[in-house]
């Protein structure tokens, strides 16, 4: 994503390794969405989160996934992303809140389709 101080966007990112802190923060997530439906999640749902992860991201709209490949991926700072992307840091961190939110939102519904199957 980042060659030189530029971002590359467009097409589908393959990640090799995905950081501990945010398959935690979104198996987190994912539990709540799930209870909230009545549903309960499975005892230890990170494998299920990480082999649905890369596809829930890879689904954002552009500029959110731009947001999480930098911060969780290339370990960037929220005010470095926001540099980066000529935003505000509040806006950087709303932005991130809410792919947090949509990639939860999928995740949870592959894990209530599964329920329902």
């Amino acid at each position: 994503m980042l060659a030189g101080g530029n971002i590359t966007v467009g097409g589908d990112v393959n990640y090799n390794y995905i950081p501990d802190n945010l398959i935690t923060g979104i198996a987190d997530e994912v539990a709540k969405r799930l209870r909230a439906e009545q549903v309960s999640p499975p005892r230890d749902n990170r494998d299920q989160v990480k082999h649905e992860l890369v596809g829930a991201i890879n689904d954002l709209p552009e500029q959110e996934k731009v947001v999480v490949t930098l911060h969780y991926f290339e370990g960037l700072e929220f005010s470095e992303v926001a540099k980066v992307l000529g935003l505000s840091v509040d806006d950087t961190r709303g932005i991130h809140r809410i792919a947090l939110q949509q990639i939860a939102a999928a995740i949870a519904l592959s894990f209530l389709r599964d329920d329902y199957e």
